[in-house]
C-alpha cells in the first residue's frame, strides 16, 4: 500500500543489518524512501527524498507493511530484503589524516573506496563545510587550470580509485575536501556544481601560505624579528629560511 516505508541499511540481511544514516541528506535519523506510488498491487515506486545520494555503496532495502512502520522508531519492523540497491560512487570515507601529503614533496598520491568507478571520473579539491557548498581550491597545486584537480585516475577495481594530483609538489599545506564527479562530461573548469559528491578529506602537512607582517613588520637594527605563521601538521623540527 502507500503507506509502506522502505529504508536502507548495512550487513548481510534487513533482519541482522545496521539502518544507514549518512546515504541520503534526511531529517530523519535513518535513510529511508518518500512514499511510494502503487500502480497496481503488485508493484511499488519509491523515491529517496528527491534529492542526490551523497555516498556510493551497495546498500540493503528493507521493507516495512502499513502505517506503523516507523523509520524514526522501531527498526525490527524492518526485517524483510526487497533487494539490493547500487549507488554509483565514493564512499565518503577517505582521510590520509595519519599519512598525509607534504608541502613541497611531489607525488601526493590517494586511493578512494567506493562503486562503480570508471577512469573518466574526475576530484577537485574544495574548501567549506561539504562538497555541495563548498569552494573550489585554486592555489593548492601549480595547475593550468581554474581549480586543482587530480589527474586522470587509475582503476584498480570498480570499487578502488588511485589519483595523483597533477605530479607536483602541493604549494601549501590545509584539510581540504575531496569533490567527486563521474564521467567525461566533468569539467573542472566549467559547472563545478556537477562536483558536489564528497569522497572525503586530503590532508597536507605544511603552512597555508597566507603570512603577512605588512601590517605590523620587523625592524632593521631591532632585535626579537618574531613571526607566527598557521598551517597543518606542524613540528618542532621544521625549518624556515
Amino acid at each position: 500500500g502507500t503507506d509502506d516505508v522502505i529504508i536502507l541499511a548495512t550487513g548481510d540481511d534487513c533482519s541482522s543489518g545496521t539502518a544507514a544514516t549518512t546515504v541520503f541528506d534526511n531529517t530523519s535519523a535513518v535513510d529511508y524512501a518518500d512514499t511510494p506510488s502503487v500502480s497496481s498491487d503488485d508493484q511499488q515506486t519509491y523515491n529517496f527524498n528527491s534529492t542526490p545520494p551523497l555516498r556510493g555503496g551497495v546498500y540493503l532495502l528493507c521493507w516495512c507493511q502499513g502505517s506503523s512502520c516507523d523509520p524514526d522508531g522501531d527498526l525490527s519492523m524492518f526485517s524483510t530484503d526487497a533487494g539490493n540497491l547500487t549507488i554509483i560512487g565514493p564512499d565518503g570515507t577517505f582521510d590520509n589524516a595519519a599519512s598525509p601529503c607534504v608541502a613541497g614533496i611531489a607525488n601526493c598520491t590517494i586511493t578512494i573506496d567506493g562503486t562503480g568507478f570508471g577512469t573518466d571520473d574526475v576530484i577537485i579539491l574544495a574548501t567549506g563545510d561539504d562538497c555541495s557548498s563548498g569552494t573550489a581550491a585554486t592555489t593548492v597545486f601549480d595547475n593550468t587550470s581554474a581549480v586543482d584537480y587530480a589527474d586522470t585516475p587509475s582503476v584498480s577495481s570498480d570499487d578502488q580509485q588511485t589519483y595523483n594530483f597533477n605530479s607536483t609538489p602541493p604549494l601549501r599545506g590545509g584539510v581540504y575536501l575531496l569533490c567527486w564527479c563521474q564521467g567525461s562530461s566533468c569539467d573542472p573548469d566549467g559547472d563545478l556544481s556537477m562536483f558536489s559528491t564528497d569522497a572525503g578529506n586530503l590532508t597536507i602537512i605544511g603552512p597555508d601560505g597566507t603570512f603577512d607582517n605588512a601590517a605590523s613588520p620587523c625592524v632593521a637594527g631591532i632585535a626579537n624579528c618574531t613571526i607566527t605563521i598557521d598551517g597543518t601538521g606542524f613540528g618542532t623540527d621544521d625549518v624556515i629560511i
